[in-house]
């Protein structure tokens, strides 16, 4: 039964109330030309607009509900001087947070729990323990102070999440994977993103690839638990609509194994944790944003961009077509981005960039 047959028998029980109003106020005194003085009192234009509207006629065809689901981003940006500095970390976060309170997915930069280039990852590896779904970390150098402060950072960021409600990429930790586990026939210890949902849960451990860092080289069964960590994860947003990410670290953006394993997830975002510092994301976002980037194209770098819109979207469709974004931390700049990967990218509904972060609303 559609909506103008609701609104006769709407029309009919109006009709009869007011009827029996009259004989009930009046007797049998006139109750006709009663209840036509009432109707006339009624709006009778918006009640045929009502009754017009979702009539599924030809003429009037029912409007049809929007699909189209909206998903605050960001990105933090941190120094090449702030790597593994959690107190930044932290403070960067909670700025991104207090201006927009409506934030849905966040990702750090590469190095922003730890710092790589001067230390290595031997002095303060974390175990990283699947229980049931979820992961919990543990901290294997007991002693170790940057230990005690990574381990430390990501449970007041865990609970930070879930108090908060947005999910975050946390890129990235040194995560150490013993001799004669996972088939393993020597320690190694990885470099990898956390994947953190609005509920507070660690649910993804994604390994990097490759890279220098990644210690997959001449590794053959390193690299094989690297690239099965490879996956797409499925996340919601405040409105509880769901949306999905892959997540990615650096240099292995170019990665083929990668690629191809990933060749038709047909994900919403491709969400990058960086240390490069080899394309102007940022640039390029608010070019877009501007209605300035056809002009700017050219002094843009764009190639990277090009590789990936052609990797990502065209040839494997790991990235939706026309509503995939990139999403990335570059700790390299520092700088950060959000960039449909389409030739004739689309803008933001809204975009703001200040010296901590990048935030946008993305309609999907």
């Amino acid at each position: 039964m559609n909506r103008k047959i609701y609104g006769l028998v709407i029309i009919f029980l109006l009709l009869a109330g007011l009827a029996g109003a009259a004989y009930y106020q009046g007797g049998l005194i006139d109750p006709i030309s009663s209840v036509y003085r009432q109707f006339l009192k009624l709006d009778k234009a918006k009640m045929l607009d009502w009754l017009k509207f979702g009539s599924g006629t030809k003429n009037n065809p029912s409007p049809t509900p929007s699909t189209k689901k909206s998903i605050v981003v960001g990105a933090i940006k941190m120094k090449s001087n702030d790597r593994g500095n959690a107190d930044i970390l932290l403070s960067k976060i909670n700025a991104l947070l207090k201006a927009n309170s409506k934030v849905d997915l966040i990702v750090t930069p590469e190095y922003s729990l730890y710092e790589y280039v001067r230390y290595g990852a031997q002095s303060f590896p974390l175990r990283i323990i699947n229980r049931s779904g979820s992961y919990e970390v543990i901290n294997e150098a007991k002693t170790a102070k940057s230990a005690i402060n990574i381990k430390n950072a990501i449970l007041k960021i865990q609970a930070l999440a879930k108090e908060k409600g947005f999910n975050i990429v946390l890129g990235t930790v040194p995560e150490v994977v013993y001799k004669g586990e996972e088939g393993q026939k020597s320690n190694v210890i990885f470099n990898s993103q956390l994947v953190i949902d609005s509920n507070g849960k660690i649910i993804g451990v994604r390994r990097k690839v490759s890279g220098s860092d990644s210690n997959t080289i001449g590794n053959s069964l390193a690299y094989s638990l690297a690239l099965k960590s490879v996956r797409s994860f499925s996340l919601t947003n405040k409105n509880k609509k769901s949306f999905s990410i892959l997540p990615i670290i650096c240099a292995e953006k170019g990665s083929g194994d990668l690629l191809n394993k990933a060749t038709s997830y047909g994900v919403d975002f491709i969400v990058n944790s960086e240390s490069e510092g080899d394309t102007r994301y940022e640039e390029i976002t608010k070019s877009i944003q501007a209605g300035t980037f056809s002009q700017a194209r050219a002094t843009l770098l764009m190639t990277i961009i090009d590789n990936m819109i052609q990797n990502y979207t065209q040839s494997r469709n790991v990235l939706k077509k026309n509503t995939g974004y990139l999403l990335v931390s570059d700790l390299a700049m520092p700088q950060g981005g959000i960039i449909n990967l389409n030739n004739q990218p689309s803008k933001l509904k809204s975009l703001s960039v200040t010296n901590n972060y990048v935030v946008g609303e993305v309609e999907l």
